[in-house]
């Protein structure tokens, strides 16, 4: 193979790949089957070119010089239709495009090519040789021509292309193809008009440049492109308004869309594009006036280099928002520079927004209002967000802001931790599984109690951060402490009641026996002194159940005016009895002070209870016990304001009693009101519970002070009347009275029925037990005419007194009946009060108590 046929050979293959590529992308149709019928004309040019230069007779030089004419006269009028499908696809539509006349190579090469094939018989085309440059006649020459001049009149198209393109890339594709064209025809040409034989056709090498061309065109300047880019097609569609403005200002173009925004602006070409939108706007911040145009035209010369152009109202009442956003045209050669404007509705974005904005407002105001702490952390440990609780509840510095890594927070807060291995707990877990939701509760050093929590930040099934809070729960944890105490002390109470109340029962047998035994005796003997000590240990006792009773709130006041210095004195000599020797009782008595009302047992009671807990609170050496009253006013005195907080106005009495014992730690002051519970080794421990019980009957405050080493003060505060002390009443004991009746007795504990019994029959009366409340109903119902009165127990099973006194009552609604129970009277018979003729005797009763009650009921 000669060394000249291998520019043939290359265009062959770049040609067959170049037809393979656009088979295969398949170009705009209108360019598709020009493009294909060119190329395939090239390929058949190159490859008779080849074969004529391999022949070696005249029969194969005859067949290759088919390949070339047939592939010459049919690639001009291929390129040339390609030419004009190639400039109305890039935007250059020509005249010459829908005329027949684009038509006339096709069929000037048609005519041509059977003149060629007629050639052996009339051999005015062109003699062959093989070997040797062929000699042309007439119609070859006017072939050459009209091949020449179609070739070269898709050149000039292609550069009218060039020239008049939109953009660069246009242009670009325009020369392209032109040198694309051009080179073949420049190779064929220095074929023809060499005035010396070349030894091959160098067309082939124009071939391959076209061929090069085109393979650049296509990767940098996609070159016969899928389908064609109509700028005007993609406007037409465009959601938003686009207006293009000239240097003046007038409107050149408006899409379809900013027809539709601007429909009541007059927006038309050549019309001035400013005062026919200033027309349609209204001011953001004055919906009701129209824009100015000086105005619009400054905020859209300002926003030309912004991506982001003005937003202004418009519609009738100015209800919607659009945004214009200006994009400057350069200016180019032969045009001056303008504007296009894009017109984009933002009325639904503006309202979102809006939404958005007051969901926003309302979540700020929620953190900033709530009294929990929250921070929001990235799944790396940044701080997103924490709110000013978050800062106030740990003390957090004002370096730390959001931003800073969490891990900043660390030694800050571990400084104030009473245990910091809590919190490092539950950091690690939440590193370890970052799904995993975490509850603790942590103690600072100043006392406070933190409940901690977090949980994931999910979105869109991913997580995105962790959510943490801190709540001061310090208070809670005390209103919970102290609501377990107050169910403690309500259920001891509970029980303390049915203490008292069995404790009674068993006193009231005691105190009626002993009476009627001392009645039997010689006064002045051992047995009746005897008695007489069972009858103040009876009436001690009963003043611990009294003790229990007031410790349960069911302790009944007898009110009076009262001088609680007077009430003081009166109990001196028995305090001197009973407290331990070598501790002195010192007294500082106020005179004269307004009375308080209050029951004298009771406040007697207080007194005894604080000097005994002060003097078993000094030790074997000795010590003194110091009682003060006076009349103090709130308000007055700061130092009862740090003691007892606000109080109610008026003046008080205040009783204080100091000592100069040991004192007390913080742990036992906080349970020395707690029934039962003492720091002797034998005590009751009812005392101080008791005294409190009673100090809050009388709508007076109690407060303690003591610290180890330093001695206990014990200040109570009641409140004071305005009118003097009234002086005590007397009173002479009645008379003994023989009576005449018969009573029935009611009572489930047979002692007391008993010990009841024997008393009345010592006075004379006749006597009827029954040990239920039903009994004593069937009792009524056979013997009710001969039964003068009933004394009937509060508390007994199956009827209670309160069932069995209703019974009687209604059998017989002027029946005499006595309720006795060891509650007081207030507390036994409160399911009877406002009904008539209710008479009550408290347990535990002597033989006096019970008869005076039995003889006042009989009396009416």
């Amino acid at each position: 193979m000669s060394a000249w046929a291998i520019p043939t050979l290359l265009s062959i293959l770049l040609l067959a790949g170049l037809l393979a590529f656009v088979l295969w992308h398949h170009p705009p149709p209108r360019t598709f089957s020009a493009l294909v019928a060119g190329q395939l004309s090239a390929l058949a040019f190159a490859v008779g070119d080849l074969v004529t230069m391999l022949a070696r007779d005249p029969v194969t030089h005859a067949i290759g010089l088919t390949f070339i004419y047939g592939g010459i006269m049919a690639v001009g009028p291929a390129w040339f239709l390609l030419s004009l499908h190639f400039a109305d696809h890039q935007g250059v539509p020509l005249r010459l495009t829908r005329s027949p006349w684009r038509f006339a190579p096709a069929v000037a090469a048609g005519l041509l090519f059977v003149g060629f094939a007629t050639n052996p018989w009339h051999g005015q085309f062109l003699t062959p040789y093989v070997d040797a440059r062929n000699e042309y006649h007439a119609l070859w020459w006017i072939h050459a021509g009209v091949a020449y001049a179609v070739l070269l009149g898709g050149v000039a198209i292609y550069l009218t292309i060039a020239r008049r393109g939109a953009d660069a890339t246009t242009r670009s594709r325009g020369l392209i193809m032109a040198g694309a064209t051009a080179g073949p025809v420049i190779g064929n040409a220095t074929y023809v008009f060499s005035p010396t034989p070349l030894p091959f056709d160098p067309s082939s090498v124009g071939l391959c440049f076209a061929c090069a061309l085109m393979i650049v065109g296509i990767y940098r300047r996609q070159l016969f492109a899928l389908s064609p880019i109509a700028l005007t097609q993609i406007l037409q569609r465009d959601p938003d308004g686009v207006v293009l403005l000239d240097h003046r200002g007038r409107t050149l173009y408006a899409n379809p869309a900013a027809e539709r925004l601007l429909a009541d602006a007059g927006l038309r070409a050549g019309s001035p594009t400013l005062t026919a939108l200033a027309g349609a706007l209204r001011d953001p911040r004055q919906p009701d006036q129209p824009l100015e145009v000086d105005a619009l035209g400054s905020a859209i010369a300002e926003a030309a280099a912004s991506p982001e152009g003005p937003l202004f109202r418009y519609g009738p009442r100015g209800e919607r928002w659009l945004r214009i956003v200006p994009t400057p045209i350069p200016a180019r050669r032969r045009s001056r520079a303008g504007y296009s404007l894009r017109l984009r509705d933002e009325t639904r974005l503006q309202a979102a927004m809006d939404a958005v904005e007051n969901q926003a407002s309302v979540l700020r105001a929620t953190l900033a209002a709530t009294n929990e702490g929250l921070l929001v952390g990235t799944p790396g440990g940044a701080i997103r967000y924490f709110n000013n609780r978050w800062r106030e509840i740990i003390g957090l510095p004002d370096s730390i802001q959001p931003g800073d890594h969490v891990d900043c927070m660390r030694d800050h807060v571990v400084e104030m931790l009473a245990d910091w291995r809590t919190v490092d707990h539950q950091v690690e877990l939440a590193k370890a599984e970052p799904s995993r939701k975490t509850l603790d509760e942590f103690e600072l050093l100043d006392g406070r109690v933190i409940e901690s929590a977090s949980q994931p930040l999910m979105r869109d099934g991913e997580i995105t951060g962790r959510v943490w809070r801190l709540r001061d729960i310090t208070e809670q944890r005390r209103s919970e402490a102290a609501v377990r105490h107050a169910q403690k002390l309500e259920s001891l109470g509970v029980m303390a009641g049915g203490i008292a109340h069995d404790f009674n029962n068993l006193l009231a047998v005691i105190m009626g026996n002993a009476s009627l035994a001392r009645e039997e005796m010689e006064p002045g003997g051992i047995a009746a002194a005897c008695l007489e000590d069972v009858t103040k240990a009876a009436e001690r006792a009963g003043d611990l159940t009294e003790q229990l009773l007031a410790y349960a709130g069911k302790s009944d006041l007898v009110l009076e005016e009262l001088d609680v210095s007077r009430v003081i004195r009166e109990v001196a000599d028995l305090i001197s009895l009973s407290i331990p020797k070598g501790v002195g009782v010192h007294y500082a008595l106020g005179e004269s002070l307004p009375a308080v009302m209050g029951d004298a047992s009771q406040l007697r009671q207080i007194a005894m209870n604080l000097v005994m807990n002060g003097a078993e609170s000094i030790d074997e050496e000795g010590g003194t016990v110091l009682v003060e009253t006076r009349q103090v006013t709130p308000g007055r005195e700061k130092l009862l304001e740090e003691q007892f907080g606000a109080l109610n106005p008026g003046p008080k009495l205040m009783l204080r009693v100091s000592d100069s014992g040991g004192g007390m730690d913080e742990f036992t002051r906080s349970r020395i009101f707690d029934p039962f519970f003492s720091t002797k080794f034998a005590g009751r421990g009812l005392g101080l519970a008791a005294t409190l019980g009673i100090v809050r009957s009388h709508r007076g405050t109690l407060h303690v002070e003591s610290a180890p080493g330093v001695g206990s003060v014990f200040t109570v505060l009641l409140p004071c009347l305005e009118t003097p002390v009234r002086p005590e009443a007397g009173g002479e004991p009645p008379s003994a009275w023989l009576g005449e009746g018969t009573i029935l007795i009611v009572d489930d504990d047979d002692a007391v029925r008993i010990a009841a019994s024997r008393i009345l029959r010592s006075t004379g009366l006749s006597v009827i037990a029954a040990a239920d409340g039903a009994e004593a109903v069937r009792l009524y119902q056979e013997r009710g005419h001969a039964i003068d009165a009933v004394l009937l127990d509060v508390t007994m099973p199956q009827m209670s007194g309160e069932r069995a006194w209703r019974a009687l009552r209604s059998l017989d609604p002027e029946a005499r009946v006595i309720l006795s129970s060891g509650y007081p009277e207030s507390e036994a018979i409160r399911t009877l009060s406002g009904e008539k003729d209710v008479f009550f005797v408290r347990k535990p009763y002597e033989k006096r108590t019970l008869v005076q009650r039995v003889r006042e009921v009989l009396g009416r």
